[in-house]
């Protein structure tokens, strides 16, 4: 049997909840050429059951990756899967989401039509916009984009070091992008993040100004967890926190968290300038090395590095707070 041209890459880990919710919206796809593969990082509920029942349903349409490692943790069991991939196309599945069924299909079609202008050598990479939903399945906002002010559209390497745009489960990379970014260095996290740093520096990312899926939210994903350094600082700056001394703690917890963020983001840069060394192109490794020497600046040096490279958040509120506090 001919291998299938796409291939889903599902990460799992204690999804018992949502699981069979996602797959049943992965085998509703107007797009039926997909095979997915499937890699437990060692879940102690349902979910490893949840994976044999569907394989045994539809054992042309998964295959499960069985090793001895566990707790790899969410980037490195995708990576896992990403050096498992054959297929000409890559997408990439949480296990608690809900794909519109036309999802794979719309972002196929512009893949396709960036490797016709690119070429099929050049590493490459779609993502869309998506919607947000509570845990019981309640909508929260029509577009992440819109709602968080991030600039997905620009998918420039300057932006995406500063603020990544790239979520993984909205994102399909072509055969030649997932060769060049596997593996995941291991003192890195985040695959989404590498992939996006990877397809800008090497290829080209574009962005489909739609939501394919809808992304849930809650208290065991990443972005549930989330809140942004400006809206802590925001929350603790109130009048009564002025006159009471404990806006002076926020101020310097700011600081501190900023830093701590930013120095992560530069050890990122480091590590990718490292990694692939001489093949980087001239005009992106000179981004990469003026953002990998703001953690080590004095702070006019790293001002004037973060404005003369647009090493910004799109929002003004979140840019402003971070040339205050980097």
């Amino acid at each position: 049997m001919t291998p299938p041209k796409t291939q889903i890459l599902l990460a799992t880990y204690n999804g018992e909840r949502f699981l069979e919710e996602q797959l049943a919206s992965i085998l509703s796809q107007t797009h039926t050429d997909w095979e997915i593969i499937a890699r437990d990082d060692g879940s102690t509920d349902r979910t490893p059951d949840i994976l044999a029942a569907f394989e045994e349903k539809h054992p042309d349409k998964i295959k499960i990756i069985k090793d001895t490692d566990k707790n790899l943790g969410y980037g490195h069991n995708f990576s896992r899967l990403m050096e498992h991939s054959t297929a000409d196309i890559i997408c990439f599945a949480d296990q608690d989401d809900i794909w519109n069924e036309d999802k794979i299909e719309r972002s196929i079609v512009c893949l396709q039509d960036m490797q016709e202008e690119h070429g099929y050598e050049t590493p490459l990479l779609v993502h869309h916009d998506f919607s947000t939903m509570s845990s019981n399945g309640d909508e929260i906002s029509s577009s992440y984009n819109l709602a968080s002010n991030m600039g997905k559209a620009n998918g420039s390497l300057n932006h995406i070091l500063i603020q990544n745009v790239v979520h993984g489960f909205s994102a399909v990379a072509n055969r030649a992008l997932i060769d060049k970014a596997s593996p995941l260095p291991k003192s890195e996290t985040s695959h989404d993040h590498h992939i996006a740093l990877v397809a800008s520096t090497f290829g080209h990312i574009k962005y489909m100004d739609e939501p394919l899926a809808k992304y849930r939210i809650h208290d065991q994903n990443v972005l549930g967890n989330n809140e942004t350094l400006y809206e802590k600082f925001r929350n603790n700056m109130s009048i009564r926190n002025v006159f009471n001394g404990k806006s002076i703690a926020a101020v310097k917890a700011a600081f501190s968290t900023a830093h701590e963020k930013l120095d992560d983001k530069c050890t990122t840069a480091k590590n990718f300038l490292n990694q692939f060394g001489d093949d980087i192109p001239e005009e992106s490794k000179k981004v990469l090395e003026d953002f990998a020497r703001l953690s080590d600046a004095n702070p006019l040096e790293r001002k004037a590095l973060i404005v003369k490279n647009g090493f910004l958040p799109t929002s003004p509120k979140l840019a402003a707070a971070f040339i205050v506090l980097g």
